[in-house]
């Protein structure tokens, strides 16, 4: 039986930089610490206590601090919070995304990167550890990217490979407006569907709203 997060990252390492934050992975917690701020928050899973609970902390002034608690959710509530999210996200994703043509990326001068958004069997070769920290280094990032020939080769890609979208109407200033994904149709055959971050924004604000609703209507406080 797992006890916690340690499988995540490689043995002896257990935290993980984002650049704008960093996510510790401690036995059955995981903490986000924003850079620069003296607050972080904590999902403690409740291995013990068969419940899970989420918690602010911030520093105070000669080093106190200060704790509140957001949620706290009994783990025999779960199974439900997840039925609930189900069709709420299959909803979502279905007036988000998007076919996508190659005739329509062609005539448009559109072109996708798919190295930004790296598979989970690619992404170790792109990290480093930096202080205790493992990290995406920028200079593997960089040599992985530029290895789409054709837009025809988006079909080969790995089922729910993820790839970023780029207008090239400005030659020197290329534009990301959009992500996309290889998916597959009824037949099974692979089809290329996509969101511009605009509507992907959208969709994130009304999920947060919506997910929190759950949460909440399901939490002790």
């Amino acid at each position: 039986m797992s006890t916690g997060f340690h499988s995540v990252l490689p043995d002896g390492i257990h935290r993980l930089d984002l650049g704008v934050a960093i996510i510790a992975f401690l036995g059955d917690k995981i903490v986000l610490s924003p850079k620069g701020s003296d607050e972080h928050v904590t999902l403690h899973l409740g291995l013990t206590s068969k419940k899970l609970d989420v918690h602010r902390t911030r520093r105070l002034k000669g080093g106190a601090e200060s704790f509140k608690t957001i949620l706290t959710i009994p783990h025999e509530q779960l199974p439900a919070i997840a039925a609930d999210l189900v069709p709420l996200i299959e909803s979502a994703l279905s007036k988000s995304l998007r076919p996508l043509r190659l005739g329509w990326m062609s005539r448009h001068k559109i072109w996708a990167e798919p190295a930004f958004h790296p598979s989970e069997s690619d992404q170790p070769a792109l990290m480093v550890v930096r202080k205790g920290r493992l990290t995406v280094d920028p200079a593997k990032l960089t040599a992985n990217m530029g290895k789409l020939e054709f837009l025809d080769d988006l079909f080969d890609l790995p089922y729910g490979q993820a790839f970023s979208l780029f207008s090239l109407k400005k030659r020197n200033r290329p534009k990301i407006f959009g992500i996309g994904f290889r998916l597959s149709g009824p037949e099974g055959s692979p089809k290329l569907y996509w969101c511009s971050y605009k509507q992907l924004f959208k969709f994130l604000d009304t999920f947060e709203a919506r997910f929190m609703a759950i949460l909440t209507g399901a939490a002790q406080m």
